[in-house]
């Protein structure tokens, strides 16, 4: 993954995601955690909640990063596919350094496997774009 997708990832917080659910789109928003070592985002959600009861039948979703900007020349963000996952026991260090609050919330560690990235920037009406893989 290019040094700049993951320093994108790294510096933001809130991710929106989208999965199916009967043939519909459903989008949620999460804040997350992106690892470096295994190049996956890392979210925190109730099993109860709609887009995991969705995510349990169809693991393939969607989404995107934006960072926000009052500039209309100054835009950088990703949009994804990717495979969401319940936690398998690995990894939690670096989602509660960054969310310690999270520690105190019910839920559970959900891991987004990219499957495809697309990353955009545009500075001074200089446009950019990166893919992963």
């Amino acid at each position: 993954m290019n040094n700049a997708i993951e320093s994108f990832l790294n510096k933001n917080t809130v991710a929106s995601i989208a999965v199916m659910i009967n043939n519909a789109p459903y989008s949620f928003n999460c804040f997350y955690a992106f690892d470096n070592t295994t190049k996956s985002l890392w979210f925190k959600s109730s099993e109860a909640s709609t887009h995991v009861l969705a995510i349990e039948k169809n693991e393939h979703i969607s989404g995107t990063i934006y960072r926000c900007s009052h500039h209309a020349f100054q835009t950088e963000g990703v949009q994804f596919l990717g495979k969401a996952k319940k936690h398998d026991g690995s990894f939690t260090h670096n989602y509660y350094s960054k969310y310690p609050f999270a520690r105190a919330m019910p839920g559970t560690l959900y891991r987004v496997e990219f499957v495809s990235m697309k990353y955009s920037v545009n500075k001074a009406g200089i446009k950019k774009k990166l893919f992963f893989p």
